[in-house]
């Protein structure tokens, strides 16, 4: 990379992680993104408010949960963030974590954009050639 080329974002997923658990299935993996994307959303939503309330098992049930869904698309930090609050969840010490919602939702929108990017380029004749390769 030069000085003049326009710096790379570092990608938030690994989608072939979510490949290989869609049994290298171009059809699967298409279908898993998709469920992602629906579920994310709600799931996130969930762990916010068991958060700010102060429901402890909930934020355990709420953040495995969503950690279980970002760990399947390759989400690395975004899934450690999630552990960590499950961890201090269990702990009953999760009364400071509600500063994190901030830096989890941009990350979650990051993952979910990602996550979008990777299914519109899946119905482009290189990334059905990509997935329909890794399948061979």
């Amino acid at each position: 990379m030069t000085p003049s080329d326009p710096v790379q974002p570092v990608s938030a997923i690994v989608l072939q992680v979510l490949f290989d658990a869609a049994a290298c299935d171009p059809a699967v993996f298409r279908q898993l993104m998709v469920i992602f994307l629906d579920t994310a959303g709600p799931m996130f939503a969930r762990l916010e408010t068991a958060l700010r309330s102060g429901r402890h098992a909930e934020c355990v049930q709420a953040s495995h949960a969503l950690a279980g869904a970002t760990m399947l698309v390759g989400a690395a930090r975004l899934t450690a963030t999630l552990q960590e609050i499950e961890r201090q969840s269990r702990l009953e010490r999760q009364a400071d974590l509600t500063v994190l919602l901030p830096l989890l939702r941009q990350q979650l929108q990051l993952v979910m954009q990602q996550v979008e990017a990777g299914l519109a380029a899946l119905d482009t004749p290189a990334g059905i050639a990509r997935w329909s390769a890794a399948n061979s």
